[in-house]
């Protein structure tokens, strides 16, 4: 764009946006039609808006990178189905887990005492 309306420029962006998504009454709408006749960058953002309507409004999506397809074999290639990349939920609690469960709260203020001197 050629430059931006200023902050004291006498058209709202709002009425521009309205006025693209013929959203105006009447009068607005004419009140909108004189600024951009004599405006270049209200005429500028006007055709942006336009522009950026019907990229969004078509039917193409965007194409995928070349090489996706190759990731996403190599990907199935390494987890296999039924490999686990996790933890086995099922599995016994660690020595960690099973060390006096539901003291946390006495843990942590421990270590805060600790952090504190």
């Amino acid at each position: 764009m050629s430059e931006s309306p200023r902050l004291d420029h006498p058209l709202d962006l709002a009425l521009l946006s309205a006025y693209h998504d013929d959203a105006l009454d009447p009068a607005e709408r004419q009140r909108v039609t004189a600024h951009l006749a004599q405006c270049a960058a209200c005429r500028e953002r006007l055709a942006g808006y336009a522009t950026l309507g019907g990229a969004i409004r078509s039917d193409t999506a965007p194409s995928p990178p070349p090489t996706l397809d190759a990731r996403v074999a190599a990907l199935q290639r390494a987890y296999p189905p039924g490999r686990r990349t996790g933890p086995d939920p099922a599995a016994a609690p660690t020595e960690a887990q099973a060390v006096l469960p539901g003291t946390w709260p006495i843990r942590l203020g421990i270590v805060a005492v600790v952090l504190a001197l």
